[in-house]
């Protein structure tokens, strides 16, 4: 499955949504589209990007507005699910700070980060927010994780006991997702690659790097086997 049909596939019907950093809207339609959402919110920094999405929709009756502004701050708290992706994890986390009360106020964040998913997690964490699902794909060449969390009002959010869980996404891990699986494949070879370069080298400085580098793999290993069907 792809990018876009797994995070449109976590909305559900007759919501209001909104789909920040829109861009041209291809988010925004699909959404518009496939879940009969009551209205869409595309927001985005890029005035222009936004006019062309309003280009789009020029002639049709698609309930979609558009806000230029740069997070969810100067969105309604009527907005039931909120989609933010293609951004980096630490920005997510900005935005979501800085417009902390909608995020709260959210039936689901569906968010998609292109890095530091590992900071996001524990961000989400930190405040309060439970991770209830989440995903991840290989499209072109590159990985995508898609994390869905929700405001916890009444009830104190358990933290992940395994770094790996925030890392790799504990449910990908415990349900021995097989492109998470390639992902820690890959990482372990990067790491052996590096070995073999410096290998040779015998000085303080590569030694403790090797040292390094064998702990990481032996770790990476050892959560390799919990993939073994």
């Amino acid at each position: 499955m792809k990018r876009l049909d797994i995070l449109v596939s976590y909305i559900d019907e007759n919501k209001i949504v909104a789909d920040v950093g829109a861009d041209h809207g291809i988010t925004s339609i699909k959404v518009y589209e496939e879940k009969n959402p009551k209205k869409v919110i595309a927001t985005d920094i890029s005035a222009n990007s936004l006019q062309k999405l309003r280009d789009k929709l020029e002639n049709n009756n698609y309930n979609i507005e558009t806000i230029v502004t740069d997070g969810i701050y100067a969105l309604n708290q009527e907005v039931n699910q909120i989609i933010i992706s293609g951004m980096g994890g630490f920005l997510i986390s900005e935005i979501l700070e800085r417009g902390i009360e909608v995020a709260k106020n959210s039936e689901k964040l569906i968010l998609q980060p292109n890095n530091s998913q590992t900071h996001l997690r524990k961000w989400l964490h930190d405040n309060n927010f439970e991770i209830i699902d989440e995903n991840i794909c290989k499209e072109e060449g590159y990985f995508y994780n898609i994390i869905v969390a929700k405001f916890r009002k009444n009830e104190l959010v358990e933290k992940y006991s395994k770094e790996e869980f925030y890392k790799y996404g504990k449910s990908n891990i415990l349900n021995k997702d097989e492109i998470t699986k390639e992902i820690i494949e890959i990482e372990i070879q990067d790491l052996k690659d590096v070995y073999t370069r410096i290998e040779k080298i015998n000085t303080d400085k590569t030694n403790k790097r090797k040292s390094e580098i064998l702990g990481k793999i032996k770790i990476l290993e050892g959560l390799l086997c919990k993939f073994e069907k």
